[in-house]
């Protein structure tokens, strides 16, 4: 089983892109991905590390009547059609000095895809990849720190953004937080290209394979001691125990924690298997929330901090380095208004907010950007189904904003969960789950203090949106139908359908149910468990 990013794109590449090394075979770089609809973020990430181009094609647009408004599907929703064709054997042809697309002549313009060719993604592709770039700014940062001398890059000059007067976003404050290697003295703002620190670092099981492979090819051999903590999961394939899982897994949990890692199975078979989903546990290990993670899995959202989800070889950069590189995305200001009903679930929460947003703007004014949620007293459980979920939205990410008694409460859960690793015998030689124990306390401490508050954004940040959510108008549950018969054609198959329970008329049938999606929390499997 290979990951879905990195094989998908490295597919493509074996289709449209040039070999990396003719004495390497099957390996090719510089791939042309286009998304009809966008790209998720963790697709665009994949594409800069094989040094290829990423496109949005935006050829979806609203359909609209006679007199220029939309018209509308059986959902109330605007119906999409396609403004020019992508079906196979359409021939598109990119001018890289305009950075437009145009059809297959080149007269008629079709869309801007300038954000495809940023000055970091001009670098990544001249290298033929992310890799390069990456080991080469971190040991020209080694050398001038080492030697004590000023830095002058031999790369392009990474874009610094940073508007006079302008108050930071939760995302903008994490990143110059850990930015790395900034002019100094500069303040960062949206769109802006930045090296940064990772504190917490995921692997899952079907994509950490590669990541593996991966390390090797860097000959990396341990984890960076920049990181403070990572952890390999063995949760895709607890439930999918064939053959090639029975062999890949035990190899896997081997590499992964003579590497450093926190292993969910015992390469020793001395503790009892933790096949809790990757991105619950994440979040229980993440005890900062000025915290940095990367994760192998689009779910990759935590309810502290900011976390991204990568392809295998983002994460085996940061497993081997401690570092990440991204540009700083632009922030859609979530708050909410009203009172949630006694007999509504947060779930309801979630689904409105979609609902809401699309209704407020017709577009999707989350996609390839930080949603920061104004969520106040939710804890770490509550505020990760929400963070959870803006995956399934193209969000680049998720913040939640917390009041400061909530996140100690949150990191008192997170400290007990992690002693329960402990305990299990989970630990590893370098003490890592008793060192995030020791981070946690730390950040307690700071915050009773008044030393340093639960992570908040500036009363004068700029955000790209704001979205008021409306509790009083949830009246009853709702549901995300990827509805097979939906009139709109580009609405099936997808969750962007948000219908309240009523629209069904207790009618429609479930044949199958499942329990243990990227979007379940303990607090969903108790509930389940005392209903069977």
């Amino acid at each position: 089983v290979g990951s879905s990013r990195m094989s998908g794109v490295n597919n493509v590449a074996l289709w449209t892109g040039r070999q990396a090394s003719k004495y390497v075979p099957f390996v090719n770089i510089a791939p042309i991905v286009g998304g009809t609809n966008g790209i998720s973020p963790i697709f665009q990430v994949t594409v800069g590390v094989t040094g290829g181009v990423g496109l949005d094609l935006k050829n979806w647009v609203k359909k609209l009547d006679a007199d220029g408004n939309p018209i509308l599907n059986n959902d109330d929703n605007p119906v999409l059609e396609q403004k020019y064709s992508v079906a196979t054997g359409t021939v598109l042809t990119i001018n890289t000095k305009n950075k437009k697309l145009y059809d297959e002549a080149g007269r008629e313009e079709l869309v801007d895809v300038s954000g495809a060719f940023t000055p970091q993604k001009l670098e990544f592709i001249r290298a033929g990849g992310s890799y390069a770039i990456v080991f080469g700014k971190m040991l020209q940062t080694f050398a001038c720190e080492t030697l004590g001398v000023p830095l002058k890059s031999a790369f392009a000059p990474s874009k610094e953004v940073s508007v006079k007067g302008q108050g930071l976003t939760a995302v903008e404050k994490i990143f110059n937080a850990n930015a790395v290697g900034v002019t100094p003295g500069t303040v960062l703002h949206a769109g802006s290209d930045a090296r940064v620190r990772v504190n917490i670092v995921g692997s899952q099981d079907t994509t950490g394979l590669m990541t593996s492979q991966e390390l090797e090819a860097m000959a990396a051999t341990v984890i960076s001691p920049k990181v403070d903590g990572a952890y390999q999961s063995g949760c895709h394939t607890a439930s999918v125990w064939d053959f090639k899982a029975a062999e890949n897994t035990p190899k896997l949990m081997k590499f992964m924690h003579d590497f450093g890692l926190i292993t969910g199975r015992d390469p020793k078979d001395e503790y009892h298997p933790m096949t809790d989903v990757i991105h619950k546990v994440l979040n229980d290990i993440t005890v900062d929330d000025w915290s940095i993670i990367i994760g192998g899995d689009s779910h990759t959202r935590m309810s502290k901090g900011v976390a991204f989800g990568a392809d295998s070889g983002t994460v085996a950069l940061a497993l081997a380095t401690g570092e990440a590189s991204m540009p700083i995305p632009e922030s859609v200001k979530v708050t909410f208004k009203g009172t949630m009903a006694e007999h509504m679930d947060f779930r309801d929460v979630v689904h409105a907010t979609q609902s809401q947003m699309l209704k407020q703007f017709g577009d999707n004014v989350f996609q390839g950007r930080i949603i920061e949620v104004h969520l106040g007293t939710l804890l770490a459980d509550q505020a990760f189904t929400f963070t959870d979920w803006t995956a399934e939205m193209k969000a680049k990410a998720s913040i939640c904003i917390s009041e400061d008694d909530t996140l100690i409460e949150s990191l008192q859960i997170a400290k007990h969960r992690i002693q329960i690793m402990i305990d299990k015998g989970m630990e590893n030689d370098d003490l890592m789950l008793h060192r995030l124990i020791g981070i946690a306390d730390k950040r307690i401490a700071e915050i009773r203090s008044g030393e340093r508050p639960a992570l908040a954004p500036d009363a004068n940040a700029s955000y790209a949106a704001e979205v008021v959510v409306d509790l009083d108008q949830i009246k009853e549950p709702m549901i995300a139908d990827p509805d097979v018969n939906n009139a709109d054609v580009s609405k099936r198959y997808t969750h962007d359908t948000i219908r309240p329970i009523s629209f069904y008329g207790a009618e429609k049938k479930i044949d199958l149910g499942f329990v243990g999606s990227c979007m379940v929390h303990k607090g969903d499997v108790k509930i389940v468990a005392q209903m069977l």
